[in-house]
């Protein structure tokens, strides 16, 4: 039985996340909270495996977050746009959002993979700084540091979710290479199920929208049909320094 823990007001939005987890988990049980600033308590009252945190609650810091995320909770954030999520650092930092209005299939979709994703963050090593493997990436335009897991577009912080920048850090580490959807699935969401490629277009949209100069003519990440997707080799790390327009 999944517990969830959910920090709205909205009686729409609350109805609505108690119809989606009816579908998959019927046994759920599921309770609420009317502020940020008393989610870590109800959390640790509930033993809350999930949280989904409405971006309009307000009161929600990074205190909260990393106290949630070292208890290997699941966080999903809802939000009408992105830009309520980067105004707010602390849910910035949560293992995925949903845009609203959502369908329920959508969200019992990310709670799933926010799961499997927070039942390994303590346990997954980061394969990403292996020996060999370059720590930075800067073509002048998109700039990468992944050590910090940070993004920037022309010098401005881009927002990418855990998933997003999970799937283009395996896509540059495979830098020139297909690497197959079925392997990003794996790598990054947990599953290898050829029914989840549907899911795995929507992360990659989504990433196209963040970091591309144009996403309907992509430069970074680009699809190869029935197969999978690559970085492309073309575009080579310019030589200003990453970690200066970083700090």
């Amino acid at each position: 039985m999944q517990r969830l823990l959910v920090a709205a007001r909205d009686r729409r939005v609350l109805a609505r996340i108690e119809t989606s987890v009816q579908i998959k988990w019927p046994p759920a049980d599921l309770r609420t909270v009317a502020a940020g600033q008393w989610l870590v308590q109800a959390a640790r009252e509930h033993e809350a495996e999930v949280v989904v945190v409405d971006a309009a609650i307000g009161g929600v810091n990074d205190a909260a977050i990393d106290t949630l995320r070292r208890a290997g909770v699941a966080i999903i954030v809802l939000a009408w746009d992105e830009r309520e999520i980067t105004r707010n650092d602390a849910l910035a930092r949560a293992d995925d959002y949903v845009l609203k209005p959502f369908g329920p299939l959508e969200l019992v979709a990310r709670i799933d993979v926010a799961l499997q994703r927070a039942g390994e963050r303590d346990e997954k090593p980061d394969d990403l700084l292996m020996v060999g493997q370059p720590r930075t990436f800067d073509d002048g335009v998109l700039t990468l540091d992944f050590a910090e897991r940070r993004v920037l577009v022309h010098q401005r912080p881009v927002f990418l979710t855990d998933t997003e920048f999970d799937l283009l850090a395996q896509l540059m580490r495979c830098r020139g290479f297909v690497v197959p959807s079925r392997t990003l699935l794996e790598r990054t969401c947990g599953t290898e199920s050829d029914e989840q490629t549907d899911y795995l277009w929507i992360h990659m949209r989504r990433l196209r929208d963040k970091i591309e100069p144009n996403p309907n003519n992509p430069r970074y990440v680009l699809a190869e049909p029935g197969v999978g997707y690559r970085f492309s080799r073309a575009y080579r790390p310019a030589r200003t320094a990453s970690k200066q327009l970083l700090q």
